[in-house]
């Protein structure tokens, strides 16, 4: 399947920019414009107006926008989204989650990940006290060293 592992938290080798690079590769991307508008209507085409009067014309739109984009309503859409679906963001907040990725030259922590208790007290492996994750800046670490050919946690 091409897949490092089962489930949905997947690592891409080369990084999350090979993938882009890769989805990217045949269409026009343009950086650095500020949307004002998503216009659905009409002639089945999508019609994108930006706030320095450009726009581009596209047969659909895949939005990716902020949260906090989303719920400023700095960008009109036409026809409005559907009520459930402003509820909906009305509802939502951000939380926070990182995830840190680190790749050691030794796989000095061998065996550790077997009990997560043993975490606790190294400065390198930040406070991962299974029984106290919600405590936690980094509450679970992950040995993904079998599937980078590395020491590697996440």
């Amino acid at each position: 399947t091409g897949r490092l592992a089962d489930g949905y938290d997947q690592l891409i080798v080369g990084g999350y920019n090979s993938l882009i690079a890769e989805l990217a590769k045949d269409l026009n991307i343009e950086l650095k414009r500020e949307v004002a508008k998503i216009n659905a209507v009409g002639n089945k085409k999508v019609t994108i107006t930006c706030k320095d009067g450009s726009e581009y014309f596209a047969d659909f739109v895949i939005s990716s926008l902020p949260l906090g984009v989303m719920k400023s309503g700095s960008i009109e859409f036409v026809p409005p989204l559907p009520e459930k679906m402003r509820n909906a963001l009305g509802r939502l907040a951000m939380g926070g989650y990182e995830k840190v990725i680190l790749v050691f030259d030794e796989h000095f922590y061998k065996g550790w990940t077997e009990n997560m208790d043993e975490f606790k007290d190294n400065k390198i492996l930040v406070n991962a006290d299974k029984n106290n994750m919600g405590s936690s800046p980094f509450p679970l670490w992950i040995d993904v060293s079998g599937k980078t050919e590395k020491p590697t946690l996440v």
